[in-house]
């Protein structure tokens, strides 16, 4: 899947496999400033409000990043994947 985010406007546009994030209907796009993906799912990072969503993911016996939703984004730096999963960096406030 793919998707295009239109800076500053609060919209993307999403498509490809439905299952791995070409629907991103239920999206809420607005203060996003970065968009992360993995071989089956994307992280659409609100860097400045410290939160993110995510989708896509939807596999029979896996898990690849989709629910994001007990994640802490605040300070978060940059975002790095791989084919199944996300991590995120965070600002060092030592």
């Amino acid at each position: 899947a793919f998707v295009a985010l239109k800076k500053g406007s609060g919209q993307a546009v999403c498509w490809g496999d439905s299952y791995h994030g070409g629907d991103c209907s239920g999206v809420k796009f607005g203060s996003v400033t970065d968009i992360y993906s993995n071989k089956y799912a994307f992280v659409a990072l609100k860097r400045d409000h410290g939160q993110a969503v995510c989708w896509g993911g939807i596999l029979i016996f896996s898990d690849s990043g989709a629910d994001c939703s007990g994640v802490d984004f605040s300070n978060v730096t940059h975002i790095y994947s791989n084919s199944h999963a996300f991590v995120a960096l965070k600002k060092d406030l030592g």
